[in-house]
């Protein structure tokens, strides 16, 4: 009997955009790289009590899809 394990591709890495003191401005500067509509973003709370916003170009697949 043989067991096959399903294998997870990573995806595609996160760029770290800014970092901000307040979710208010990370969140402003996430909706700004949406609004281009090319990228994927992304608001993450850090150790120090700060935002980074990531972000990374969205695949083609995606891209024609929306």
């Amino acid at each position: 009997m043989e067991v096959e394990s399903e294998v997870k591709k990573q995806g595609r890495p996160w760029t770290v955009s800014r970092k901000f003191a307040s979710f208010e401005e990370a969140n402003h500067e996430r909706m700004r790289i949406l609004t281009e509509g090319t990228h994927q973003a992304k608001v993450r709370k850090r150790e120090d009590d700060k935002f980074g916003v990531k972000y990374r170009k969205l695949q083609n697949e995606k891209q024609q899809s929306n």
